[in-house]
């Protein structure tokens, strides 16, 4: 019984059933037969119960919290074209020329992967005008000097035009940067750079919210420009 071996016709599943006999001793330790007791035991192998979990990862990006009289990234409460806001689509609409022009975003990760995650972005080009390729450049945050892989600076000044953006952090466990501090998107794949991430299992879905400035000089072309951000999330093992 303490460790048993099944019998040589023994199939598994069925139990190999052995016989065990319960006697009393008199005071002379000698076995009293008349008092027997036959009893019975079954043996059969441990039920392996087995389970997986698959590996999930979920990223959204929303209009939550970032819409007309919001307040993200300690910005002044957002007008009129913060309601234009979708999770595909940023409008600013007409700019305000020598002036800040904030819009903002909200992005959502989680993950069960024991090595957590991480949020990249990239812009495919510079904000152009769609009718000739004039571009509104990547900020350098009004002369400090940002970069895309920096941790970014204070953009204060807004006579020169510029592209970029900050952070606010909700509640992700190693963020990037903070806001008050601005840099450019890298521009093209091969300069994504991360935004948001965990470096372990979220306890529960982290958020941040992602502030775009834009700024026209009084000189910048006429014209409808556009850009593209795509974001990346990706599950660490």
């Amino acid at each position: 019984l303490i460790n048993p071996s099944a019998s040589t016709s023994h199939t598994e599943g069925n139990a190999d059933v052995y016989t065990f006999y319960m006697r009393h001793l008199d005071s002379s330790q000698a076995i009293i037969s008349s008092d027997t007791l036959q009893g019975k035991i079954a043996v059969v192998e441990a039920v392996r119960v087995t389970a997986t979990v698959d590996p999930t990862l979920t990223f959204t990006i929303d209009a939550t919290g970032v819409g007309i009289g919001a307040t993200p990234c300690g910005l002044g409460a957002f007008g009129a074209p913060a309601g234009n806001t979708t999770a595909t689509a940023v409008s600013y609409g007409s700019l305000a020329l020598g002036s800040a022009n904030d819009l903002a975003q909200r992005l959502s990760c989680v993950t069960n992967s024991d090595g957590g995650y991480v949020v990249t972005a990239y812009e495919d080009l510079p904000m152009r005008n769609i009718a000739d390729g004039t571009t509104i450049p990547d900020t350098d945050c009004g002369g400090n000097g940002c970069t895309a892989s920096g941790a970014g600076t204070s953009w204060t000044t807004y006579t020169a035009s510029g592209w970029g953006y900050t952070m606010h952090n909700i509640n992700v466990t190693n963020p990037i940067f903070s806001y008050g501090n601005y840099r450019p998107f890298g521009s093209g794949s091969s300069n994504a750079q991360e935004i948001m991430k965990n470096t372990g299992v979220p306890t529960a879905t982290e958020r941040a919210y992602i502030c775009y400035r834009l700024t026209a000089s009084t000189t910048q072309q006429a014209g409808n420009y556009e850009s593209k951000l795509v974001y990346t999330a990706t599950s660490t093992f």
